[in-house]
């Protein structure tokens, strides 16, 4: 998503587009559920996909949040904001 927003500045909407693509087609995807979450989650936030993805994995394998310092991602249920 980096590369998309700033080497090739996409939008937002084109990441969004792009990912749905990519999820459309026969590519092996490991933990396919959790990017998929990912993309729902950075489809109404203001958080940043890899932030999303890296929550619903760690919640996949049984954590109850992901501690964090990113006050953007704090505002999101998976995360707790580390003072």
């Amino acid at each position: 998503m980096w590369v998309l927003e700033t080497s090739y500045e996409y939008n937002k909407n084109e990441i969004i587009s792009a990912l749905k693509h990519l999820l459309q087609m026969e590519l092996s995807i490991i933990d396919e559920p959790a990017v998929r979450l990912a993309l729902n989650l950075y489809s109404a936030n203001s958080l940043d996909f890899a932030d999303a993805l890296i929550a619903f994995i760690n919640k996949t394998h049984g954590a109850e949040f992901t501690a964090t310092f990113d006050k953007k991602a704090a505002k999101t249920s998976n995360y707790k904001i580390i003072n």
